[in-house]
């Protein structure tokens, strides 16, 4: 039997949620497969195969060995994983790895059992503090802008580049910061990418309204979860040891083929580590291993006496800028951020206010009197008399520019409140790419939907809002989180769920069926067992080994009468490798 054979064979075995550990582990796209023989031949790959390799810890590896010194004959070559097996003949064939293997995993001690247990310094735990702080921070600023902005994906996840310098001016970092945190943002739910667009993602909402302490445990999670259960129980069994090495180098020990033949994850799991806090230099911190012991609640305890103090004092200027000298307590924080938008934020951070992001607010139903008092009351003082000419002035203009979806809301209409507004409208070249066509004094179409459209025009300093059919306003943050309530499809359960329908229907009389299973049979070489009614309505029951398919007839050598035998797939009503 062939590989491909043997391979689909273990794999039927396995359940679900095994196989779709062994998918995720060799980084294998399953959704083309048709059936288990497709899957089989994907874990065929070589690059699925050195993605097992890379993520095999040294006890695997070391079983490996012991397989390929005793030819196979050891208890562990029976092993249920097919990928073990494939790594067995794999280093079989290729004595450079075998030798690599042995290399690596020759006996040698932990690297921290020569090196003196070091204690964290208080300067590595107040780095540790800051630096998850501003990364909670940077994350919410993320979803914060995603309110406010259309935002396109680029390429495979990305962020456009003027995003990146947009985010990298607001938070002080240079852009790949920005995308390392970007991807942590998007790992953990807060954003994804949606037809082409990023939005607000499952987990936005509940990371809302959290606390700062709650934020940093959800980015705890997402760590852990990329982690692995598997790496997570080899970090406990080798903890005692870690708080004297770096977290990579512990990695490094523990997966010595982790950084050889394809790229590892290895680097982005310290990388993440270090960016939400649980490192230093590298070096886990106290609270580290009661995350990775799942003492939630101890490891934000640990941490959060480590995070800058926040205060609730602001300072509101006469150029509509609000400055905050210290880190803002996230209550304050909140209700600033429905009507302020930020310039630069961190320890100390700059905002401004501007006539979008009061529209905004008021689309929100927030009115211009609470914009008002709120300012007055965390500044101490009355606001700068610009402040208050252009909050009247937002208040005049309000709602005046609305966006409705036409009947198919594919396209949609702008409706303005003077003849003047709509011409302005029409020949703006900024706007030439909405394509705007003047079809009513006071209204205008575009092809486009309300979301393209609304942004659009606030992006080029128009004070739109989206309206109902009926001339109601729409807030922002129903649109935000609209989509949240829908579960996610995952896509490894509906690969497999098909697998299984497909396997099940095997032996039943589908064209289509027998067609495919006839065609795996010749391109692996199989034989296969046919159950073929004859002209006098009798069942009989045929091993071939097929020759050819062709003009819906199957052609095959019986080798047990010494025959050849052309059969009508029409008259096969069982079929079945062997």
């Amino acid at each position: 039997m062939s590989d491909v054979l043997r391979v689909a064979e273990q794999l039927r075995a396995l359940s679900d949620q095994e196989i779709a550990r062994l998918v995720k582990r060799c980084q294998i796209n399953a959704s083309p497969a048709k059936d288990f023989f497709d899957l089989a031949s994907s874990f065929l790959q070589t690059k699925a195969q050195d993605a097992w390799l890379t993520s095999a810890n040294r006890d695997t590896l070391q079983n490996l060995l012991a397989n390929l010194e005793n030819d196979g004959t050891s208890e562990t070559a029976t092993s249920p994983d097919p990928t073990f097996e494939l790594a067995l003949d794999r280093i079989k064939a290729d004595a450079k790895l075998a030798e690599l293997i042995r290399e690596r995993c020759s006996p040698a001690e932990h690297p921290v059992a020569t090196k003196a247990t070091k204690s964290a310094s208080i300067q590595d735990l107040a780095d540790s503090g800051i630096r998850a702080f501003l990364t909670v921070l940077a994350i919410s600023e993320f979803a914060y802008e995603l309110e406010h902005r259309y935002l396109r994906e680029i390429g495979k996840q990305g962020l456009a580049l003027p995003e990146v310098k947009l985010f990298a001016a607001h938070l002080g970092i240079d852009g790949d910061q920005v995308k390392q945190l970007w991807e942590i943002a998007r790992l953990a739910g807060v954003v994804t990418s949606l037809d082409s667009r990023w939005v607000l993602g499952a987990n936005a909402a509940a990371w809302f309204s959290s606390t700062t302490e709650l934020r940093w445990q959800a980015l705890c999670d997402t760590w852990l979860a990329l982690l692995g259960s598997e790496a997570n129980g080899d970090l406990k069994a080798h903890f005692a040891d870690l708080d004297s090495v770096s977290l990579a180098q512990s990695l490094a020990w523990i997966y010595p083929l982790s950084d050889t033949l394809v790229a590892s994850k290895q680097l982005r799991l310290a990388d993440f580590a270090e960016a939400i806090g649980l490192t230093s230099h590298g070096l886990p911190q106290p609270w580290f291993g009661n995350v990775i012991e799942g003492k939630a609640k101890a490891a934000q305890l640990a941490i959060s006496t480590h995070f800058p103090a926040t205060s609730n004092r602001i300072i509101v200027q006469a150029d509509l800028s609000v400055v905050a000298p210290g880190p803002l307590n996230l209550e304050v924080e909140k209700r600033l951020r429905t009507f302020l938008e930020a310039d630069k934020v961190g320890l100390a951070s700059h905002f401004r206010i501007s006539a979008l992001s009061l529209s905004y607010a008021l689309e929100t139903g927030v009115d211009v009197d609470h914009v008002q008092s709120t300012l007055v009351e965390l500044s101490g003082k009355a606001l700068p008399q610009p402040v208050e000419y252009l909050l009247a002035d937002v208040a005049r203009r309000f709602g005046r520019l609305r966006v409705v979806a036409d009947e198919s809301g594919a396209s949609s209409f702008i409706e303005v409140h003077e003849p003047a507004l709509a011409i302005e409208l029409a020949n703006d070249l900024r706007l030439r790419s909405l394509g705007l066509r003047q079809i009513e004094q006071l209204r205008l179409f575009t092809k486009f939907s309300t979301d393209v459209a609304y942004y659009t025009l606030r992006e080029n300093g128009h004070l739109a809002v989206r309206v109902t059919a009926k001339g109601k306003i729409v807030s922002p943050e129903k649109i935000s989180f609209g989509a949240l309530a829908v579960s996610p499809v995952n896509p490894i359960e509906v690969t497999l769920a098909k697998l299984r329908a497909a396997d099940s229907s095997a032996g039943s009389s589908d064209d289509d069926t027998k067609l495919r299973q006839v065609q795996l049979a010749i391109k692996n070489k199989a034989n296969i067992r046919v159950v073929y009614v004859g002209r006098d309505g009798g069942e009989y029951e045929f091993v071939l080994e097929p020759i050819g398919l062709a003009n819906g007839r199957l052609r095959g050598r019986d080798r047990k009468a010494d025959i050849e035998r052309t059969l009508p797939l029409a008259n096969i009503t069982k079929l079945e490798l062997t």
